[in-house]
């Protein structure tokens, strides 16, 4: 019982420090964009425009940093060809995104393993072994990964609990991306031009 108290004031504790950390992220997003500090380093730095994208990428893969990402892109995106932005910025956000797997997969790997020790450990290994379910698992995280209102995390460790080859997980998350970030150029390109 004692146990189950600690756990369960720990989530607390790591929810509000959650919440917290994605609210000063949009308050900094939020900053960025009014304030024009990101326009003025574009401006003073529009030869290195894919490097740019491709920092902008890396920070586009975390729920607490997506929201400077998405202003940083997007002020890109209102002086540099779809091009310049959108590849170097996909290519960011897989080295993010193979950073945050490998991660993630080793953190889930052992809190499953954990939480499914005992009497659920057999049967746990029975069912994740099914042929349904060896597929299943991964598709329902890349589906995960691809909703724009469901953090990144979430479908990155559905897909490292499943042992996903990151042979396969690189060009997924690549094309993702390059869907994700090319909405944000044609935004800018429709809604700013």
């Amino acid at each position: 019982m004692r146990h189950r108290k600690a756990a369960l004031r720990d989530v607390r504790l790591r929810r509000g420090r959650n919440l917290f950390l994605i609210g000063l992220s949009m308050y900094a997003a939020y900053g960025m964009m009014y304030s024009g500090v990101v326009s003025r380093w574009i401006d003073g730095a529009n030869e290195y425009a894919m490097l740019g994208s491709f920092v902008a990428g890396m920070f586009f893969t975390s729920l607490f940093t997506l929201a400077p990402a998405i202003v940083a892109l997007a002020e890109l995106s209102q002086s540099t060809p779809w091009h310049l932005v959108v590849v170097p910025g996909a290519l960011g956000s897989v080295v993010g995104d193979l950073l945050l797997f490998l991660f993630l997969r080793d953190v889930v790997i052992t809190s499953v393993s954990e939480i499914i020790s005992g009497p659920w450990h057999r049967r746990w290994k029975v069912l994740i072994r099914r042929p349904f379910l060896q597929w299943i698992i991964p598709a329902t995280g890349l589906l995960l990964y691809t909703l724009p209102f469901v953090p990144d995390e979430v479908g990155l460790s559905l897909m490292g609990l499943s042992n996903l080859r990151i042979t396969l997980l690189i060009p997924l998350t690549f094309a993702v991306n390059i869907v994700s970030i090319s909405m944000i150029w044609f935004s800018v390109h429709a809604f700013f031009a």
